[in-house]
């Protein structure tokens, strides 16, 4: 119980105390425990995790099947940058942002292609 009110979702997400939280260590070899933070309530998923240099929300929306990867580069700010897709208004109802911005992956270089794959990997837990 601890965790869920020590996590960094808990000032980015509305009505955060009713969702479901859990915490996933992910332990591969050959590479550092990456902790990833899991929000639900009925078709909504969130997962949070924390780069060195960024942190990450994916947005999963189970009942159309749509996610939605943002980052945050500035780890003081509320202001994440949505990569590399389309905004979608409804997301207001669930985060706290204080910006939300439109972001072309491909221009960017901060983030690596190792990064872009485990975020696919993540997308694949509640698929």
């Amino acid at each position: 119980m601890n965790n869920k009110y020590n996590s960094k979702l808990k000032s980015l997400v509305y009505n955060y105390d009713d969702y479901s939280y859990v915490r996933i260590l992910d332990k591969k070899q050959n590479k550092q425990i990456e902790i990833i933070e899991r929000l639900n309530q009925k078709n909504i998923y969130i997962y949070y995790f924390e780069k060195q240099d960024y942190d990450t929300i994916i947005f999963y929306n189970k009942s159309n099947k749509i996610y939605r990867v943002m980052v945050r580069f500035d780890k003081q700010s509320s202001n994440f940058y949505l990569i590399n897709d389309f905004l979608d208004l409804k997301m207001r109802d669930y985060f706290l942002f204080e910006n939300l911005v439109l972001y072309n992956n491909l221009n960017h270089t901060d983030i690596s292609i190792n990064d872009f794959n485990y975020f696919d990997f993540i997308k694949k837990i509640d698929a």
